[in-house]
């Protein structure tokens, strides 16, 4: 999780380093005038230097007005799926306030918890999490599910709020407590309810408004010669998951040895299906490689005889392997369904 946050005051940097200590991570940029050790420097105007920085944090935190971060922010937004969660704090550190992905970029989580951390207020203005109801985009969250429509998910989550039925029909156990109105159903019930959601592997059409989320499950093992193009391990992954007829948006993790830590394809890759990349000691791989194929030529390269299969195992749980290794001009993949604990 990186996280960033950006002072444009010497009140707001002294905050700041207040946040730092239960960050340790952060990284605190500020105007030259007010640096001090341990600060990065603002390069340039406000709103272009937001522009350079924008999709390299996960988390921002600015300390300032919130107009001002508001007209920052706005010309490098996407879309609720990718873009970064938002707080904005006072330089006093008495309120903290999320105004950008408060669900899915889980903004709202973030600022409930530094607010805990500081002794300041969160302002929560999201209408399901006020009202104690719960949004889809949360509950993809909470059970690490993908969305498979993000405009049937606000459809969704807006009959909930204005108290419509909802059917639950799940592979998972929802171990919340619900609303009311959104509940379980099996078959026989979908006509006696206005909503679906469907949480599975299975696709599925209903005659009336539903969502479905799908559970992350695939872990890739994945190693590649040096310089491999993002383009390459995209197109190889997408043939592949559409020759086994597998749900690519289950995809939860990629996975590889430590010497490809920074292999900048893998990390692109990984950052497009919003995958983590789990990175495996090439230790605990020689622990486990007489389990599988080795290679003269990959022992030589990086010091163990086999990379995508041991990565995909150990990263999924030594979970069931979906596909062993396969070889496509440099690069090796290979698919694991993770083991539940």
């Amino acid at each position: 999780m990186k996280r960033a946050c950006i002072c444009v005051s010497r009140e707001a940097v002294n905050r700041a380093f207040e946040i730092k200590k239960h960050y340790s991570e952060l990284d605190i940029y500020t105007y030259k005038k007010y640096q001090r050790e341990g600060c990065l420097r603002i390069q340039g105007g406000f709103k272009e230097f937001v522009g350079m920085v924008f999709k390299e944090y996960d988390v921002f935190i600015f300390v300032m007005a919130v107009g001002i971060v508001v007209r920052s922010i706005a010309p490098y937004l996407e879309h609720k799926a990718v873009d970064p969660a938002i707080l904005v704090v006072d330089d006093k550190g008495q309120f903290i306030i999320p105004i950008l992905s408060g669900h899915l970029g889980e903004a709202n989580r973030h600022s409930l918890e530094l607010a805990e951390k500081i002794g300041g207020q969160a302002i929560i203005t999201t209408a399901s999490d006020i009202r104690g109801l719960i949004a889809v985009d949360t509950l993809a969250m909470k059970y690490n599910l993908s969305i498979d429509s993000l405009m049937s998910a606000k459809e969704i989550t807006a009959m909930i709020l204005d108290g419509s039925d909802i059917g639950i029909i799940s592979d998972i156990q929802i171990k919340e407590k619900l609303p009311e109105n959104v509940f379980y159903i099996d078959e026989t019930e979908i006509n006696d309810v206005d909503g679906i959601i469907l949480i599975g592997m299975v696709k599925r059409v209903f005659f009336k408004p539903f969502v479905r989320l799908i559970p992350k499950k695939y872990t890739i093992g994945i190693g590649c010669k040096k310089g491999m193009p993002e383009a390459h391990i995209i197109s190889k992954i997408e043939e592949t998951f559409e020759e086994l007829g597998l749900e690519i948006r289950a995809i939860e993790r990629f996975a590889t040895i430590d010497v490809k830590k920074d292999e900048e394809g893998i990390l692109q890759a990984a950052k497009h299906y919003r995958s983590k990349l789990e990175i495996i000691e090439k230790e605990d791989i020689l622990a486990v490689e007489n389990k599988f194929l080795t290679s003269d030529f990959v022992k030589e390269t990086v010091g163990v005889g086999a990379v995508a299969e041991p990565c995909g195992y150990l990263a999924s749980n030594r979970g069931k392997c979906i596909m062993e290794k396969k070889a496509y001009d440099g690069l090796t993949l290979s698919i694991w369904e993770e083991k539940n604990v």
